[in-house]
């Protein structure tokens, strides 16, 4: 998982073609620490359609601000520039919710045989 500065973060979050999964994090945040398996989890399982990154909030304390990140870990799901949800401390069931299905547009899931 790449880490974002304040340089790059509109050109790799804000302009991105597909939704992008930010955590807001620091180095002695233990649920951080907790949470990168999971970050590194979904972002192998999401095959281009999202893109997963960390920021440093040590680091980039204005892109901390920015996004008013008051507790770690924050997590936000950004979509066409807008933030369009947020999870606070380690969700894994929620940040893999944000990956969208694989399936092509207009495919439906095979319908379940019944049993008699």
């Amino acid at each position: 998982m790449q880490q974002l500065s304040e340089a790059d973060f509109d050109a790799r979050v804000i302009q991105a073609g597909v939704p992008v999964i930010v955590a807001f994090t620091a180095d002695w945040c233990a649920p951080c620490k907790w949470l990168k398996p999971v970050l590194a989890e979904v972002a192998s399982g999401a095959e281009g359609r999202v893109q997963v990154f960390s920021v440093d909030t040590d680091q980039s304390p204005g892109l901390a601000a920015r996004y008013t990140v008051a507790s770690l870990p924050t997590v936000i799901l950004v979509s066409e520039g807008i933030e369009v949800e947020r999870s606070l401390g380690v969700e894994p069931e929620r940040l893999r919710s944000w990956v969208p299905s694989s399936r092509s547009p207009g495919t439906e899931a095979e319908p379940e045989s019944e049993s008699i």
